[in-house]
Protein backbone atom coordinates (compact mmCIF):
# COMPACT_ATOMS: atom_id res chain seq x y z
CA UNK A 1 0.00 0.00 0.00
CA UNK A 2 1.97 3.34 -1.10
CA UNK A 3 0.99 5.58 1.15
CA UNK A 4 2.25 3.26 4.32
CA UNK A 5 5.40 2.80 2.80
CA UNK A 6 6.37 6.16 0.99
CA UNK A 7 8.36 7.58 3.54
CA UNK A 8 10.98 4.49 3.71
CA UNK A 9 10.75 4.58 -0.09
CA UNK A 10 11.55 8.63 0.00
CA UNK A 11 14.19 7.86 1.98
CA UNK A 12 15.85 5.34 -0.49
CA UNK A 13 15.27 6.81 -3.59
CA UNK A 14 16.75 10.47 -2.00
CA UNK A 15 19.51 8.29 -0.73
CA UNK A 16 18.91 9.96 2.88
CA UNK A 17 19.72 6.76 4.81
CA UNK A 18 23.23 6.89 6.08
CA UNK A 19 25.25 3.49 5.28
CA UNK A 20 25.80 0.99 6.95
CA UNK A 21 22.68 1.25 8.75
CA UNK A 22 20.65 -0.87 11.50
CA UNK A 23 18.20 -3.47 10.94
CA UNK A 24 15.23 -4.63 13.24
CA UNK A 25 13.72 -7.86 13.04
CA UNK A 26 9.77 -7.44 13.22
CA UNK A 27 7.07 -9.80 12.35
CA UNK A 28 6.64 -9.06 8.83
CA UNK A 29 10.00 -9.46 8.24
CA UNK A 30 13.03 -6.45 8.39
CA UNK A 31 12.97 -2.70 8.49
CA UNK A 32 15.65 -0.92 7.89
CA UNK A 33 16.47 2.73 9.65
CA UNK A 34 19.32 5.56 10.32
CA UNK A 35 20.61 7.04 13.44
CA UNK A 36 19.96 10.02 14.59
CA UNK A 37 21.89 13.26 13.57
CA UNK A 38 23.54 13.72 17.57
CA UNK A 39 24.23 9.80 17.42
CA UNK A 40 21.79 9.17 20.30
CA UNK A 41 19.14 6.62 18.78
CA UNK A 42 17.30 4.49 15.24
CA UNK A 43 15.14 5.77 13.82
CA UNK A 44 12.25 3.87 11.59
CA UNK A 45 10.01 5.46 9.59
CA UNK A 46 6.59 3.05 8.34
CA UNK A 47 3.42 1.51 8.95
CA UNK A 48 1.62 3.96 11.11
CA UNK A 49 -0.11 0.86 13.18
CA UNK A 50 2.25 -1.17 14.82
CA UNK A 51 1.94 -1.65 18.51
CA UNK A 52 1.42 -3.79 21.37
CA UNK A 53 1.55 -7.64 19.53
CA UNK A 54 -1.95 -8.73 20.87
CA UNK A 55 -4.48 -6.12 19.65
CA UNK A 56 -1.69 -3.90 18.03
CA UNK A 57 -4.30 -0.63 17.52
CA UNK A 58 -5.05 -0.54 21.30
CA UNK A 59 -4.00 2.50 23.40
CA UNK A 60 0.11 2.13 24.90
CA UNK A 61 0.48 -0.26 27.29
CA UNK A 62 3.74 -2.63 29.19
CA UNK A 63 6.88 -4.24 27.04
CA UNK A 64 5.76 -2.34 23.97
CA UNK A 65 7.62 -3.35 20.75
CA UNK A 66 7.49 -0.89 18.97
CA UNK A 67 7.85 1.75 21.01
CA UNK A 68 9.71 4.95 19.72
CA UNK A 69 9.98 2.85 16.11
CA UNK A 70 7.57 5.54 14.32
CA UNK A 71 8.62 9.44 14.02
CA UNK A 72 6.48 10.31 11.58
CA UNK A 73 3.71 9.22 8.97
CA UNK A 74 3.09 10.02 5.65
CA UNK A 75 -0.14 9.33 3.67
CA UNK A 76 -0.50 9.91 -0.37
CA UNK A 77 -3.69 9.88 -1.62
CA UNK A 78 -5.10 6.88 0.78
CA UNK A 79 -6.93 6.25 3.74
CA UNK A 80 -7.55 3.56 6.07
CA UNK A 81 -11.38 4.69 6.45
CA UNK A 82 -11.49 4.31 2.78
CA UNK A 83 -14.70 1.92 2.12
CA UNK A 84 -11.99 -0.03 0.01
CA UNK A 85 -9.49 -1.16 2.37
CA UNK A 86 -11.87 -3.43 4.47
CA UNK A 87 -13.65 -6.13 3.08
CA UNK A 88 -17.42 -6.93 5.39
CA UNK A 89 -18.40 -10.02 5.27
CA UNK A 90 -14.85 -11.67 4.47
CA UNK A 91 -15.90 -15.05 4.57
CA UNK A 92 -18.89 -14.68 1.78
CA UNK A 93 -16.65 -12.43 -0.07
CA UNK A 94 -14.20 -15.03 -0.51
CA UNK A 95 -16.46 -17.44 -1.35
CA UNK A 96 -18.10 -15.52 -4.26
CA UNK A 97 -13.91 -15.54 -5.45
CA UNK A 98 -13.63 -19.42 -4.84
CA UNK A 99 -17.24 -19.97 -6.99
CA UNK A 100 -15.80 -18.22 -10.43
CA UNK A 101 -12.86 -20.67 -9.58
CA UNK A 102 -15.04 -23.50 -9.17
CA UNK A 103 -15.48 -24.60 -5.73
CA UNK A 104 -18.73 -24.54 -3.71
CA UNK A 105 -17.93 -23.51 0.07
CA UNK A 106 -18.73 -21.21 2.80
CA UNK A 107 -16.44 -22.43 4.98
CA UNK A 108 -13.54 -20.58 6.38
CA UNK A 109 -10.99 -23.45 6.86
CA UNK A 110 -11.91 -24.85 2.88
CA UNK A 111 -11.71 -21.45 1.59
CA UNK A 112 -8.46 -20.83 3.35
CA UNK A 113 -7.14 -24.01 2.16
CA UNK A 114 -8.45 -23.42 -1.59
CA UNK A 115 -6.79 -20.08 -1.76
CA UNK A 116 -3.58 -20.95 -0.11
CA UNK A 117 -3.20 -23.40 -3.25
CA UNK A 118 -3.71 -21.05 -5.71
CA UNK A 119 -0.50 -19.18 -8.17
CA UNK A 120 -0.57 -15.70 -8.17
CA UNK A 121 -1.86 -15.37 -11.67
CA UNK A 122 -4.87 -17.33 -10.55
CA UNK A 123 -5.68 -15.01 -7.66
CA UNK A 124 -4.71 -11.94 -9.87
CA UNK A 125 -6.87 -12.53 -13.05
CA UNK A 126 -9.81 -14.44 -11.12
CA UNK A 127 -12.78 -11.47 -10.98
CA UNK A 128 -16.22 -11.25 -9.50
CA UNK A 129 -18.56 -9.62 -11.92
CA UNK A 130 -19.80 -6.54 -10.73
CA UNK A 131 -23.69 -5.75 -9.53
CA UNK A 132 -25.33 -3.86 -12.56
CA UNK A 133 -25.04 -0.15 -12.17
CA UNK A 134 -21.76 -0.76 -9.91
CA UNK A 135 -18.98 1.12 -10.54
CA UNK A 136 -15.23 -0.18 -11.46
CA UNK A 137 -14.01 -0.07 -7.27
CA UNK A 138 -16.59 -2.45 -6.69
CA UNK A 139 -14.18 -4.68 -7.56
CA UNK A 140 -11.68 -4.37 -5.65
CA UNK A 141 -11.82 -7.62 -3.46
CA UNK A 142 -9.01 -8.66 -1.61
CA UNK A 143 -8.58 -6.31 1.05
CA UNK A 144 -8.24 -7.19 5.19
CA UNK A 145 -10.58 -7.93 7.10
CA UNK A 146 -11.29 -7.69 10.97
CA UNK A 147 -9.69 -10.30 12.54
CA UNK A 148 -10.99 -12.90 14.82
CA UNK A 149 -8.52 -13.67 18.21
CA UNK A 150 -7.43 -17.08 18.21
CA UNK A 151 -4.88 -18.60 20.99
CA UNK A 152 -1.20 -18.36 19.53
CA UNK A 153 -1.77 -16.49 16.19
CA UNK A 154 -0.81 -12.78 16.59
CA UNK A 155 -3.89 -10.54 15.07
CA UNK A 156 -3.28 -7.19 13.39
CA UNK A 157 -6.46 -5.94 12.90
CA UNK A 158 -9.26 -6.42 15.65
CA UNK A 159 -11.70 -3.15 15.04
CA UNK A 160 -13.05 -0.86 12.53
CA UNK A 161 -10.26 1.61 11.54
CA UNK A 162 -12.65 4.05 12.42
CA UNK A 163 -13.46 2.92 15.66
CA UNK A 164 -9.66 2.86 16.29
CA UNK A 165 -8.45 6.29 15.32
CA UNK A 166 -11.70 7.83 16.90
CA UNK A 167 -10.78 6.43 20.07
CA UNK A 168 -7.16 7.60 19.66
CA UNK A 169 -5.73 3.96 20.05
CA UNK A 170 -3.32 4.70 17.43
CA UNK A 171 0.16 5.90 17.94
CA UNK A 172 0.51 9.70 18.51
CA UNK A 173 3.23 10.82 15.65
CA UNK A 174 3.68 14.34 13.08
CA UNK A 175 1.30 13.02 9.93
CA UNK A 176 1.67 14.16 6.65
CA UNK A 177 -2.20 13.48 4.85
CA UNK A 178 -3.56 14.94 1.30
CA UNK A 179 -5.44 14.02 -2.02
CA UNK A 180 -4.95 15.14 -5.73
CA UNK A 181 -7.48 17.33 -6.88
CA UNK A 182 -9.05 14.63 -9.92
CA UNK A 183 -8.33 11.67 -7.85
CA UNK A 184 -11.06 9.36 -9.86
CA UNK A 185 -10.00 10.33 -13.79
CA UNK A 186 -7.69 7.16 -13.71
CA UNK A 187 -10.73 4.91 -12.46
CA UNK A 188 -13.41 6.90 -14.30
CA UNK A 189 -11.53 5.62 -17.29
CA UNK A 190 -11.37 2.06 -16.76
CA UNK A 191 -15.09 1.87 -17.01
CA UNK A 192 -16.08 0.78 -20.56
CA UNK A 193 -19.15 1.46 -22.68
CA UNK A 194 -21.23 -1.64 -22.20
CA UNK A 195 -20.96 -0.21 -17.94
CA UNK A 196 -21.32 3.41 -18.22
CA UNK A 197 -24.67 3.81 -19.44
CA UNK A 198 -26.00 1.42 -17.13
CA UNK A 199 -24.34 2.99 -13.61
CA UNK A 200 -26.55 4.30 -11.21
CA UNK A 201 -25.02 5.98 -8.13
CA UNK A 202 -27.24 4.55 -5.41
CA UNK A 203 -26.11 1.29 -6.22
CA UNK A 204 -22.54 2.53 -6.30
CA UNK A 205 -22.66 3.90 -2.51
CA UNK A 206 -19.79 2.44 -0.79
CA UNK A 207 -20.18 -0.51 1.27
CA UNK A 208 -19.36 1.25 4.79
CA UNK A 209 -22.27 3.42 4.56
CA UNK A 210 -25.43 1.50 6.17
CA UNK A 211 -28.89 2.78 4.19
CA UNK A 212 -31.42 0.14 4.07
CA UNK A 213 -34.51 2.00 2.88
CA UNK A 214 -33.89 2.00 -1.02
CA UNK A 215 -35.44 5.29 -0.87
CA UNK A 216 -32.87 6.75 1.00
CA UNK A 217 -30.52 5.67 -1.01
CA UNK A 218 -32.76 7.05 -4.30
CA UNK A 219 -32.47 10.31 -2.41
CA UNK A 220 -28.12 10.33 -1.87
CA UNK A 221 -27.61 8.80 -4.88
CA UNK A 222 -29.46 11.62 -6.80
CA UNK A 223 -27.91 14.41 -4.47
CA UNK A 224 -24.34 13.28 -5.46
CA UNK A 225 -25.55 13.09 -9.32
CA UNK A 226 -26.76 16.48 -8.92
CA UNK A 227 -23.72 17.54 -7.68
CA UNK A 228 -21.79 15.81 -10.40
CA UNK A 229 -23.18 15.50 -13.22
CA UNK A 230 -26.67 18.15 -13.05
CA UNK A 231 -29.52 16.80 -15.02
CA UNK A 232 -27.55 15.34 -17.62
CA UNK A 233 -27.54 11.54 -18.56
CA UNK A 234 -24.65 9.21 -17.40
CA UNK A 235 -22.52 8.67 -20.05
CA UNK A 236 -19.11 9.20 -21.83
CA UNK A 237 -19.70 12.56 -22.49
CA UNK A 238 -20.75 13.36 -18.98
CA UNK A 239 -17.91 10.52 -18.11
CA UNK A 240 -15.20 13.31 -16.82
CA UNK A 241 -17.36 14.86 -14.51
CA UNK A 242 -18.79 11.77 -13.15
CA UNK A 243 -15.31 10.91 -12.09
CA UNK A 244 -15.59 13.29 -9.29
CA UNK A 245 -17.88 10.63 -7.78
CA UNK A 246 -15.33 8.08 -8.14
CA UNK A 247 -12.65 10.47 -6.17
CA UNK A 248 -14.57 11.92 -3.62
CA UNK A 249 -16.63 9.18 -2.36
CA UNK A 250 -13.61 6.69 -2.73
CA UNK A 251 -10.52 8.55 -2.33
CA UNK A 252 -10.91 12.45 -1.38
CA UNK A 253 -13.67 12.59 1.18
CA UNK A 254 -11.80 9.44 3.79
CA UNK A 255 -8.67 11.25 3.51
CA UNK A 256 -10.06 14.63 5.03
CA UNK A 257 -12.32 12.39 7.66
CA UNK A 258 -9.21 10.57 8.42
CA UNK A 259 -7.46 14.03 8.40
CA UNK A 260 -10.04 15.33 11.27
CA UNK A 261 -10.17 12.45 12.85
CA UNK A 262 -6.28 13.50 13.73
CA UNK A 263 -6.86 16.93 14.45
CA UNK A 264 -9.36 15.75 17.21
CA UNK A 265 -6.83 13.08 18.68
CA UNK A 266 -3.29 13.11 17.83
CA UNK A 267 -1.51 15.81 19.63
CA UNK A 268 1.48 16.20 17.31
CA UNK A 269 1.00 18.17 14.16
CA UNK A 270 -1.35 16.85 11.06
CA UNK A 271 -0.22 18.54 7.52
CA UNK A 272 -2.71 18.27 5.37
CA UNK A 273 -2.67 18.65 1.32
CA UNK A 274 -4.11 19.16 -2.18
CA UNK A 275 -2.08 18.59 -4.94
CA UNK A 276 -3.37 20.49 -7.94
CA UNK A 277 -0.36 21.05 -10.46
CA UNK A 278 -0.95 20.08 -13.86
CA UNK A 279 2.41 19.25 -15.86
CA UNK A 280 4.25 17.50 -18.10
CA UNK A 281 4.76 14.77 -15.98
CA UNK A 282 1.25 14.19 -15.56
CA UNK A 283 1.80 10.84 -17.29
CA UNK A 284 -1.86 9.06 -16.17
CA UNK A 285 -3.65 11.93 -17.52
CA UNK A 286 -1.77 12.00 -20.78
CA UNK A 287 -2.65 7.90 -21.52
CA UNK A 288 -6.31 7.98 -20.67
CA UNK A 289 -7.03 10.11 -23.51
CA UNK A 290 -9.48 12.42 -24.89
CA UNK A 291 -11.91 11.97 -22.46
CA UNK A 292 -10.75 13.83 -19.50
CA UNK A 293 -9.06 16.35 -20.74
CA UNK A 294 -10.95 18.81 -19.59
CA UNK A 295 -10.23 18.49 -16.15
CA UNK A 296 -6.79 20.45 -15.63
CA UNK A 297 -5.90 18.47 -11.89
CA UNK A 298 -3.79 15.45 -11.43
CA UNK A 299 -5.35 12.04 -10.88
CA UNK A 300 -4.38 9.27 -8.57
CA UNK A 301 -0.93 8.55 -8.09
CA UNK A 302 -0.02 11.44 -10.67
CA UNK A 303 2.34 13.02 -7.32
CA UNK A 304 4.34 10.30 -7.57
CA UNK A 305 6.10 10.84 -10.60
CA UNK A 306 7.16 14.72 -8.98
CA UNK A 307 8.61 12.66 -5.92
CA UNK A 308 10.32 9.52 -8.00
CA UNK A 309 12.60 9.01 -10.96
CA UNK A 310 10.49 7.50 -13.64
CA UNK A 311 13.26 5.15 -15.83
CA UNK A 312 13.97 6.36 -19.22
CA UNK A 313 12.22 9.42 -18.49
CA UNK A 314 13.98 12.85 -18.57
CA UNK A 315 12.78 15.63 -16.32
CA UNK A 316 10.49 17.18 -19.14
CA UNK A 317 11.44 20.86 -17.98
CA UNK A 318 9.71 20.23 -14.49
CA UNK A 319 12.72 20.42 -12.06
CA UNK A 320 11.15 23.25 -10.06
CA UNK A 321 8.07 21.56 -9.15
CA UNK A 322 10.29 18.14 -8.73
CA UNK A 323 12.55 20.23 -6.28
CA UNK A 324 9.78 21.47 -4.66
CA UNK A 325 7.98 18.25 -3.88
CA UNK A 326 10.72 16.38 -3.34
CA UNK A 327 12.21 18.84 -0.44
CA UNK A 328 8.85 18.92 1.64
CA UNK A 329 8.94 15.47 1.56
CA UNK A 330 12.10 14.92 2.48
CA UNK A 331 12.00 17.62 4.84
CA UNK A 332 8.84 16.10 6.66
CA UNK A 333 10.93 12.50 6.61
CA UNK A 334 13.67 14.52 8.41
CA UNK A 335 12.15 17.39 10.82
CA UNK A 336 8.31 16.19 11.29
CA UNK A 337 7.95 19.63 9.33
CA UNK A 338 7.44 19.76 5.80
CA UNK A 339 9.07 23.69 5.66
CA UNK A 340 10.98 24.40 8.76
CA UNK A 341 12.31 27.20 6.82
CA UNK A 342 10.66 29.44 4.22
CA UNK A 343 13.35 29.84 1.44
CA UNK A 344 13.21 30.43 -2.53
CA UNK A 345 12.24 27.12 -3.46
CA UNK A 346 9.69 26.88 -0.81
CA UNK A 347 8.13 30.41 -0.05
CA UNK A 348 5.02 29.48 1.84
CA UNK A 349 5.06 28.03 5.18
CA UNK A 350 3.20 25.06 5.79
CA UNK A 351 0.69 25.54 8.52
CA UNK A 352 -0.70 22.26 10.32
CA UNK A 353 -4.03 21.82 10.39
CA UNK A 354 -5.49 22.12 13.69
CA UNK A 355 -9.29 22.46 15.24
CA UNK A 356 -9.28 25.77 14.98
CA UNK A 357 -7.94 25.80 11.66
CA UNK A 358 -8.83 23.07 9.88
CA UNK A 359 -6.75 23.62 6.31
CA UNK A 360 -5.10 22.33 3.52
CA UNK A 361 -2.01 23.54 1.65
CA UNK A 362 -2.34 23.80 -1.81
CA UNK A 363 0.39 22.38 -4.05
CA UNK A 364 -0.22 24.31 -7.52
CA UNK A 365 2.22 26.76 -9.43
CA UNK A 366 2.23 28.58 -6.55
CA UNK A 367 1.00 27.79 -3.27
CA UNK A 368 -1.95 28.86 -1.02
CA UNK A 369 -3.77 27.23 1.50
CA UNK A 370 -7.86 26.35 1.06
CA UNK A 371 -10.45 24.96 3.94
CA UNK A 372 -10.32 21.79 4.88
CA UNK A 373 -13.66 20.72 3.33
CA UNK A 374 -13.42 22.37 -0.13
CA UNK A 375 -16.68 21.54 -2.08
CA UNK A 376 -20.01 21.18 -1.21
CA UNK A 377 -20.50 17.98 -2.45
CA UNK A 378 -18.01 16.92 0.13
CA UNK A 379 -19.45 19.03 2.92
CA UNK A 380 -22.54 16.55 1.95
CA UNK A 381 -20.69 13.62 1.81
CA UNK A 382 -19.38 14.61 5.44
CA UNK A 383 -23.08 14.51 6.32
CA UNK A 384 -24.25 11.41 4.86
CA UNK A 385 -21.33 9.57 7.10
CA UNK A 386 -22.18 11.37 10.14
CA UNK A 387 -25.69 9.90 9.65
CA UNK A 388 -25.30 6.19 7.79
CA UNK A 389 -21.77 5.28 8.91
CA UNK A 390 -21.78 1.47 9.21
CA UNK A 391 -20.03 0.69 12.67
CA UNK A 392 -19.64 -2.72 12.75
CA UNK A 393 -18.96 -5.66 10.44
Amino acid sequence: MKFYWVVLWSLWAARLVQQPTPLVRVTGGWLRGFLAPDGSHKRYLAIPYARHPIKRFQAPDVNLRWDGVFEAIEENSGSSLSSWVLQFKPVYMASLITKVMGHLTEDAQELYNILLNKSDSELIVTRVPRKEGHIILSECLYTPCIEKEFEGIEPFLTDLPYNVLTKGHYNKVPIMIGSNLEEGLLFASLENDTTIPNIKLEKSLPKDLSIPLESERKKVGDKLRNYYIGDEEISKRTLANLSRFHGEVYFTYPILEETEIYINTNDKPVYSYLFKYSGWRNFIKLAIGKTFESKKGPTHAEDLFYLFRVMWLPTLFEDKMINRMTTLWTNFAKYGDPTPVVSELLPLRWPAATVSSPVSFVIDEEFSTSPLWYTDSLKYLREVYTKHRRKQD
